[in-house]
C-alpha cells in the first residue's frame, strides 16, 4: 500500500502530505413510460465527447484526464472539497492479477475541487466500493466485490492505509463479497456483492476494530427480505446488491432513508430507520439497471461521472439543478446503456438528461461554492 505524492502541488497541499463540441439534437429514451423525449445540444466547452447529447441547461466537461498508468474508473467519494476516484487497473472481481499487465493493485486518487491531482494510494485488490466519513475524515474502501474481499481505511491528511479482514468471509454467509460504502452516524454500511444463496446479507453494518485488524460485518436485512411492493407486500429475490446511499432530507418521501441500488434486478430499495427494530424496506422497479445513483442537494453544482472504458471523469454543470432530484445512471452491459437520467419515485421512470457514454460508473454530486 503506497502513497503517491505529485510533485507540483502547492506548498499548503505539501504540508497537509497529499498529493467539457457536444454532439447535435438527439432523440432519448424514456424509460419507464415508453415515450421519447429529444434533447437539445447546449453551449461547447473543451474536451466533451461528441457523442453525448445533453438536454438543454446542463454544459459538459472534463473534469479529469487518465492519469498515467491508471485504467477503469469506478467509485467517487468526497471529502471537504476533495474528490476520491478508484482506480480499477483491471484488476480481476477476486483480486486476480489484470490480463497483460499483471497488476494486482487499485489507485485512490485525490483531486482538488477543479480536477487537480493532489495525491494517490494504491491498495491490494480490486476497488469498487469507496465512501468517506467526514467525521473522521477518512476513506473506506472495499475490494474484490465477488470474493476473496476486505476493506481498507485511508488517512487522507496522514496519508496512513490500514487493511481489515473481515470476520466471517461473505461465501460462508450465502453472499460473495462487498461492494459500496456509506457512513451515517458513525456507522459503516456496506453491500453485500455477488450472492449465491437467496438469504444472503444484501447490506451488512461494518464495525472496526483497528487494534485486532477485524472488520466485523452485521446483516441489516437479507436479499429476500419482506418489502412494500408497487402493488402491495412482496419478498425481495435480489441477485445483484451493489451502489447505495443516503438520501437527504430534501428528496420528497425518501428523506434520510438508505437506498440501495439492486443493479441486475432493475430496483431500488428504499430503507428507512436501516438497522433498527422498525426498519421498513420499500422496492422501487426501474426502467432498465442502473449502475449509480445521487442526489442533488444544490441548485448549482456538478454531476461528477466516471467511464469506466474510456478512464475519463466528465462534469455535468448547471445552475438550475433542483435540490432533492435523484440521478442515475446506466453502464454499457445496461438494456439502455451510456446515460445519465433523474428518476421519478413514483413511476421508477427514468428521464435522461444525458446519452453517449461509454460505460458510466461511478456517479457524485458536488455543490459549487
Amino acid at each position: 500500500m503506497t502513497k503517491h505524492t505529485f510533485a507540483d502541488n502547492a506548498p499548503s497541499l505539501r504540508n497537509r502530505a497529499r498529493t467539457r463540441l457536444l454532439a447535435s439534437v438527439a432523440a432519448l429514451v424514456l424509460l419507464g413510460g415508453g415515450a421519447t423525449v429529444a434533447a437539445a445540444a447546449t453551449s461547447t466547452r473543451s474536451a466533451a465527447p461528441k457523442t453525448v447529447a445533453l438536454q438543454a441547461g446542463y454544459q459538459l466537461h472534463r473534469f479529469a484526464p487518465l492519469p498515467t498508468g491508471l485504467s477503469k474508473p469506478d467509485d467517487l467519494a468526497l471529502l471537504g472539497r476533495d474528490v476520491f476516484v478508484g482506480y480499477q487497473n483491471g484488476v480481476g472481481s477476486m483480486g486476480e492479477p489484470a490480463a497483460g499487465t499483471g497488476q494486482t493493485q487499485s489507485t485512490i486518487v485525490e483531486y482538488g475541487p477543479h480536477g487537480r491531482q493532489l495525491a494517490s494510494w494504491t491498495i491490494t485488490g480490486k476497488c469498487d466500493g469507496l465512501g468517506a466519513d467526514p467525521a473522521t475524515h477518512e476513506l473506506i474502501a472495499t475490494v474484490n466485490e465477488d470474493g476473496n474481499s476486505s476493506l481498507y481505511t485511508i488517512q487522507p491528511s496522514s496519508g496512513d492505509v490500514d487493511h481489515f479482514t473481515y470476520n466471517v468471509d461473505p461465501v460462508s454467509l450465502g453472499g460473495g463479497g462487498t461492494d459500496a460504502v456509506s457512513v451515517q452516524g458513525g456507522t459503516i454500511y456496506v453491500s453485500g456483492s455477488n450472492p449465491a444463496g437467496a438469504s444472503a446479507p444484501a447490506v451488512y453494518a461494518v464495525s472496526l476494530d483497528v487494534g485486532s485488524g477485524v472488520a466485523t460485518l452485521t446483516s441489516t436485512f437479507t436479499d429476500d427480505a419482506p418489502a412494500n411492493g408497487p402493488s402491495g407486500p412482496v419478498t425481495l429475490a435480489l441477485t445483484d446488491p451493489d451502489s447505495n446511499g443516503f438520501a437527504p432530507i430534501s428528496v420528497a418521501g425518501v428523506g434520510g432513508d438508505f437506498v440501495l441500488v439492486s443493479q441486475a434486478d432493475a430496483q431500488l430499495i428504499f430503507v428507512k430507520d436501516l438497522g433498527s427494530a422498525t426498519q421498513t424496506l420499500t422496492q422501487l422497479p426501474i426502467g432498465t439497471n442502473t449502475d449509480d445513483i445521487t442526489f442533488v442537494t444544490s441548485h448549482k453544482g456538478s454531476l461528477l461521472l466516471t467511464d469506466n472504458a474510456t478512464g475519463q471523469i466528465f462534469a455535468i454543470s448547471s445552475n438550475h439543478f433542483t435540490p432533492g432530484t435523484v440521478f442515475v445512471d446506466t453502464a454499457g452491459d445496461s438494456g439502455v446503456p451510456g446515460l445519465v437520467g433523474t428518476v421519478n419515485l413514483t413511476t421508477g421512470q427514468i428521464t435522461p438528461i444525458a446519452s453517449g457514454f461509454t460505460n458510466p460508473h461511478g456517479m457524485l454530486f458536488v455543490q459549487a461554492p
